[in-house]
């Protein structure tokens, strides 16, 4: 049996989650209503959040998200992002080399280590990622190079310190602002035993969709192993594992599991770039039943449109936030009603959540929905520009 859920962290979330989602400041009762809670248990939560800097009063007993919780989305770093969902692709790629993979991102004249895997074999290169890597002399540095703008190229290059670290080190400025323009031409680049002796390397960029280069992945092997007889061997599975790195910080699909589970083959939601889409959603709960559908003792269902439209536009919230975007985020809406004779009442509930300034709405009705207690379906486009400014490389 699964370990069962604190109810108490979930109510605590399901406040954050409505002020999040609401139009401004809010007061208790519009807290407790957008939340599902009850007035006096919205609001001892409410004080104890506020205590801790997550929730911040305002004039008129209204409340707001505070500083706690800015803080703490400050703390999710590229890094971080990066790391989280590229992790399961290094391993992937280490384990089917058998060689050492790194991946790497680039803040001013430092390379930083932000996930690798090492095989489990006899003789591997166990790389220091507790000291300042070499540029001038590692793969994944010049990948960096040569993603750099031009003038931002030369003016680091024009700054660069070329010690001798083997034989086969370049310290040779103009050989190394050739070598790196070829890098840029060929899209990856080699350490030929030029940081260690015995120790090759091949790496190749991670670009965004603007071709910014925002991470560097790397295969580092002995030069038993690697050379440039058998590079391809390497580059190519390399070139497919930036790809998929790629996709998945650029591209994200969730299927949340608290919420009524997809019909079909398809996510909740989709984030591309800077936008996420989120699919049809109504006011079905994850157990299969219907906010706003009532059962009489005689059998007779009873069904609130306005209740409904409350209940899915909550849960288009709650699938926006697992994106890092909520509903102030919606730029566009289309809504689809069993009966245009709920239009009133629909609208009448959708104007608690958005105004003239909100999204872009199309609202057409339909012959049928997927179940017969189901009055309304929602679909959802949303503006996340933060995830994008998150990723683009450090100045």
């Amino acid at each position: 049996m699964g370990t069962p859920k604190n109810n108490s962290v979930l109510k605590a979330f399901d406040i954050l989650n409505a002020v999040a989602a609401g139009p401004g400041a809010m007061t208790p009762g519009e807290i407790a209503e957008a939340s599902g809670l009850n007035l006096s248990t919205a609001h001892r939560f409410l004080l104890t959040l506020e205590e801790i800097g997550a929730i911040s009063r305002l004039p008129g007993n209204r409340y707001s998200l505070g500083m706690m919780v800015a803080e703490l989305g400050r703390r999710v770093t590229r890094n971080d992002i990066i790391a989280e969902r590229a992790r399961g692709i290094v391993e992937n790629l280490s384990e089917s080399l058998g060689e050492t993979v790194s991946l790497a991102t680039f803040d001013g004249f430092q390379i930083n280590f932000v996930v690798w895997s090492e095989p489990q074999r006899a003789l591997v290169f166990s790389i220091r990622r507790d000291r300042p890597m070499p540029i001038h002399a590692s793969a994944l540095g010049k990948v960096f190079l040569a993603g750099l703008p031009s003038m931002e190229r030369e003016e680091l290059l024009g700054k660069l310190d070329l010690p001798p670290l083997t034989t086969n080190t370049q310290t040779e400025l103009v050989a190394l602002r050739r070598e790196v323009a070829e890098v840029a031409r060929l899209g990856h680049a080699r350490d030929r035993q030029e940081m260690e002796l015995g120790l090759d390397c091949v790496a190749v960029p991670i670009k965004n969709a603007d071709g910014e280069t925002i991470a560097a992945i790397s295969v580092s092997a002995p030069s038993t192993r690697m050379n440039d007889g058998n590079i391809d061997r390497f580059l190519q599975p390399l070139i497919e594992a930036a790809a998929r790195v790629c996709q998945s910080v650029l591209i994200e699909n969730k299927i949340l599991p608290d919420k009524a589970k997809p019909r079909g083959s398809y996510p909740h939601v989709k984030r591309v770039r800077d936008f996420a889409f989120v699919s049809g959603i109504s006011a079905r709960r994850a157990d299969d039943s219907f906010a706003g559908a009532k059962v009489k003792k005689s059998g007779e269902v009873v069904l609130d449109i306005y209740q409904q439209t409350i209940e899915t536009i909550r849960n288009v919230a709650d699938v926006l936030a697992s994106v890092g975007a909520s509903l102030a985020d919606v730029v566009e809406i289309e809504a689809y009603l069993i009966d245009m004779e709920h239009y009133a009442r629909f609208n009448e509930a959708y104007g608690r959540f958005f105004d003239s300034e909100g999204p872009t709405r199309t609202t057409v009705a339909v012959r049928a929905l997927p179940h017969p207690h189901q009055l309304l379906m929602m679909k959802a486009t949303a503006h996340v520009s933060p995830a994008l400014e998150e990723l683009r490389p450090a100045k």
